[in-house]
């Protein structure tokens, strides 16, 4: 007998018990307490199992939803071909010509898109010359609403007064 084979045991035991505790989970029993009694373990190890459960869930949810995305993107690309070499015809004709350049013009934009050809656009804050960025209010403007601040405040009048009883 190698070494090797108690451990393969006990992987198996642990993937039976993750596939029970799912089959229990899915049955509505919720309660740690319960599901651990069920599958003979303490909760902690209920919860290290629903914890990875949940993690290889996500994992293959996200590979999935990762598979889907690029189907569409390769139907939408087919599309956008066969649409562009439809156009042919039309950019020969003078009647049509600009009518199936502007269509060709939208079709290339939306496959550059869709294949991240293009560089995302890039919007930052400037200054009023459109030169620097900007941080926000300038020190300047800081200072004199400051300032501005101060002086009304001097400028309010104060009233003492006694309450009338």
């Amino acid at each position: 007998m190698s070494k090797n084979e108690p451990t393969l045991t006990k992987k198996a035991q642990v993937a039976r018990r993750r596939y029970e505790l799912s089959q229990l989970v899915s049955q509505g029993v919720r309660r740690h307490a319960d599901l651990a009694e069920r599958l003979g373990v303490s909760e902690r190890t209920v919860q290290r199992d629903l914890a990875e459960l949940e993690r290889v869930y996500t994992e293959r949810g996200a590979d999935q939803m990762a598979e889907i995305q690029n189907r569409e993107r390769m139907i939408a690309w087919q599309r956008i071909e066969d649409a562009i070499n439809e156009l042919q015809p039309m950019i020969e004709n003078p009647r049509t010509r600009i009518q199936a350049i502007r269509l060709l013009k939208e079709l290339e934009e939306r496959r550059a898109k869709l294949l991240g050809l293009d560089m995302p656009t890039k919007h930052a804050a400037t200054d009023p010359t459109g030169q620097k960025q900007s941080n926000g209010i300038t020190d300047e403007m800081r200072h004199r609403l400051l300032e501005r601040r101060r002086k009304r405040l001097e400028e309010a009048t104060v009233v003492d007064h006694e309450p009338v009883n």
